[in-house]
């Protein structure tokens, strides 16, 4: 589950993820990237014994600080962020991730010390409407290509990933996604049927 990227600490998020994870997600990632370090560890600090007391992993997207002192599970960077490297000294045993677009970035992710990759987007997504997407056959090739465990992201949700066939032991690692867990009351059963298709493979 990715955080919407205005999200703030509160009843509607807070049911959402509690749904979410119920259903099997397993990890959160928070992404507010317009907003102040302040409010990322805000939103971070509620969510994180929550996320543990369901077993899952706390995530936080570029702010290696934040990550640091709310004492998350691990960062997940971008080519505006600081050097993987750097990341993976100050998270010896943390989870790093790193979003990566083409295969010679994917290759410097695995150098740099990073544990995934995500892969955007695979189907049409609202956050990025001129972006045109990878489609699933294209994503499951790159994914098979992959130095790395890939996530697939972009425009995911039960419904678009129960429509590419399941083939046993190929695929992407796991799901990453923004709206289909955005709300309480669809984002457990979202998370149920990602998990099974997942987990079908």
């Amino acid at each position: 589950m990715i955080t919407p990227p205005r999200a703030i600490w509160g009843a509607p998020l807070r049911g959402a993820l509690e749904a979410a994870v119920d259903g099997g997600v397993d990890a959160l990632l928070v992404r507010l990237p317009t907003s102040t370090a302040a409010e990322v560890f805000e939103l971070a600090r509620h969510a994180r014994p929550l996320l543990a007391a369901a077993g899952a992993r706390l995530l936080i997207h570029d702010r290696l600080d934040v990550a640091l002192a709310v004492r998350a599970d691990g960062v997940h960077l971008a080519r505006r962020s600081l050097p993987l490297a750097v990341a993976r000294a100050c998270l010896p045993s943390g989870i790093l991730g790193y979003s990566a677009h083409s295969d010679d970035e994917r290759e410097a992710a695995r150098d740099g010390g990073a544990d995934y990759v995500t892969l955007s987007p695979v189907f049409a997504t609202t956050s990025k409407p001129d972006v045109r997407p990878l489609g699933p056959a294209a994503a499951m090739a790159s994914t098979r290509g992959s130095a790395l465990p890939t996530l697939w992201l972009g425009g995911i949700c039960a419904a678009n990933i129960e429509s590419v066939a399941r083939d046993s032991g190929v695929g992407p690692h796991g799901l990453a996604a923004i709206d289909a867990f955005a709300d309480a009351g669809t984002a457990g059963e979202e998370a149920r049927r990602m998990s099974a298709w997942l987990g079908a493979r």
